[in-house]
């Protein structure tokens, strides 16, 4: 994706007080702005642009100065990303501040505020703001304590990959614990778990909250009446969820078709448009709803997310379509999303999802509000499900891999073989995977009627053997999902 346009737009809309030129940096300076930044608003540094807006370039050690010698001196623990972008052959580096949660910042211990555009200490009574809002953020909706949640609850693995970016992006910081983690990033208070750290990591959030479901839902048309096709409801941690809906958009999302003269070809989806739709529907929620919800509804010609909530006070619709900064609904929720590396600038993702859509020939994205929700329209996007509800071409794919698989199993020696009935059982319970991961035994006994559990259970056995399918989370609450390998050799159509 040309990334220029990100520049582009920053120069475009750039205000004196959310966005400095830089051609050259003072270490200290630059942490200066970034803390001044922190405490106020948030904004945008572009390193390697002078005054002029004309660009002049970067050393290749730049960022790695600003991160060894800049970040490392911010306190606490700031929601800042760095990105170096090729514009108008020179690289430049995009600093991009989130307005922090955890205000007053520091600097070397001292402490910045924006006045009139430029960095200054701040005064005794804007320390004492700053203090009151520090206070406050501990009241908002994610910094709220869940009595009796623990950290068993949780998905520990998702927290040690979290934990491993932190470490990547904070190289000189010392190992965490899990616990020591949660503390420091503030999903974890007075020895209690918060709203967060159960929307970002519990196995089964809805226990607690269950305003974190979500709802997909394909339709046989876009008319009133339309039919149902696929309903499933996702209802794990942040992470599982969204590489679920990711699952699905890969299995059931239709790539259009065109002709070029006598040329019949697939196009490519808006992957990023889809990708960042989702993404900013998840982080910048309003879960504080016991009645919140978010919906992904496909039709025969677009996808819509809707989303329970407001945009920020004070940003219209088109705002959305030009630069703009970046408020964060969910500040705790967010900046453990940015450390996954699922966010990477602020404030240039729906400009990014335009561009994505203009470079696919895809329409524009659409954002309205309607009946308290946010809703996001992606038009030209369909699904390949047919009125009976199958799935294009891939009933054959699932045959095609599971015979594979088997036939591997034999000559390598992990399998002896499985008799036809086997084979049909276990294609069953592929074709049941497919249509909603994370089912149970007793679930797929139920879809199975004619099979009595231990056989069914035997069934799972030789398919976990074969490694299509895998169990994930615990003995209780967890359930059965196909393999990376079972997926590579179902051949679902692009």
């Amino acid at each position: 994706m040309n990334k220029e346009i990100i520049i582009d737009n920053l120069l475009a809309g750039s205000k004196d007080n959310n966005l400095f030129l830089l051609d050259n940096f003072v270490i200290d300076d630059l942490g200066e702005i970034i803390c001044s930044y922190l405490n106020s608003g948030g904004g945008d540094i572009i390193i390697g642009i002078n005054k002029n807006k004309i660009p002049t370039g970067i050393t290749n050690e730049w960022e790695s100065i600003i991160f060894k010698s800049v970040l490392t001196k911010l306190k606490p623990d700031a929601p800042i990303t760095i990105n170096t972008i090729p514009y108008h052959n020179e690289d430049v580096i995009l600093v991009s501040i989130w307005p922090g949660a955890n205000k007053p910042y520091s600097y070397k211990h001292k402490i910045y505020i924006l006045n009139k555009g430029i960095p200054n200490l701040a005064s005794p009574r804007i320390l004492k703001s700053l203090s009151k809002n520090r206070k406050n953020s501990d009241f908002h909706w994610e910094r709220k304590t869940v009595l009796g949640a623990s950290i068993d609850e949780l998905d520990q693995q998702e927290i040690k990959k979290t934990i491993e970016s932190y470490l990547k992006r904070n190289p000189g910081a010392n190992k965490l614990s899990i616990n020591d983690f949660l503390i420091k990033t503030g999903l974890m208070v007075g020895g209690n778990l918060t709203n967060a750290a159960i929307v970002l990591f519990a196995e089964n959030p809805l226990k607690y909250l269950p305003q974190t479901k979500i709802r997909t839902t394909v339709y046989n048309s876009s008319k009133s009446g339309n039919v149902i096709l696929f309903d499933r409801i996702y209802n794990n941690s942040l992470f599982k969820n969204i590489n679920s809906i990711w699952d699905f958009y890969e299995t059931y999302l239709k790539r259009r078709e065109t002709i070029k003269g006598l040329i019949r070809r697939k196009e490519k989806l808006p992957i990023f448009a889809l990708r960042e739709g989702l993404l900013n529907a998840l982080i910048h929620r309003d879960y504080s709803q016991i009645s919140s919800t978010l919906t992904l509804e496909v039709y025969p010609d677009k996808l819509v997310i809707s989303n329970t909530g407001e945009l920020p006070e004070g940003m219209a619709f088109n705002d959305l379509s030009k630069d703009h900064n970046s408020v964060l609904i969910n500040p705790d929720i967010a900046y453990i999303c940015y450390l996954r590396g699922l966010i990477e600038m602020l404030g240039t993702g729906t400009l990014r999802m335009i561009d994505d859509c203009e470079s696919n020939d895809f329409p524009k994205p659409i954002w309205k509000h309607n009946n308290g929700k946010v809703v996001l329209t992606l038009d030209d996007i369909s699904h390949r499900i047919n009125n009976d509800g199958a799935t294009d071409g891939i009933s054959d794919g699932i045959s095609d891999g599971v015979n594979t698989i088997i036939h591997d199993g034999v000559n390598d020696g992990v399998s002896d073989g499985v008799s036809d009935g086997v084979k049909e059982a276990i294609i069953s319970i592929i074709r049941l995977l497919i249509k909603e991961e994370g089912i149970n035994t007793t679930t797929i006994v139920k879809e199975l009627a004619s099979k009595s559990k231990p056989t069914v259970e035997r069934y799972l056995k030789s398919a976990k053997e074969l490694s299509m399918i895998e169990y994930k989370g615990s003995a209780k609450t967890g359930g059965y999902y196909l393999t990376k390998h079972m997926k590579k050799h179902i051949e679902f159509p692009k």
